[in-house]
């Protein structure tokens, strides 16, 4: 390993280079896959969101029914 202030091996800068252009292109990746997650993310929510409403809707019916079938029950005494 070279001190700190000695000059770099011949080549070092370009491999530097290399690296950084690898780790930039990573970090572009990156942010792309976070972006299109996000995205995802918020239509999973919205979604669930419409499963949501339609499951309370599913069960209000539900408990209109049982009402509906207690009464008529009730009045046909069977």
């Amino acid at each position: 390993m070279n001190p700190p202030n000695a000059p770099a091996a011949p080549g070092a800068d370009a491999s530097l280079d290399l690296e950084l252009a690898a780790l930039e292109r990573k970090l572009a990746t990156l942010a792309s896959h976070v972006r299109a997650l996000r995205a995802a993310n918020a239509e999973l929510a919205r979604e669930l969101a419409g499963a949501n409403a339609r499951s309370h809707q599913q069960a209000e019916k539900l408990t209109e029914a049982r009402k509906d079938s207690f009464l008529l029950e009730s009045v046909t005494g069977g």
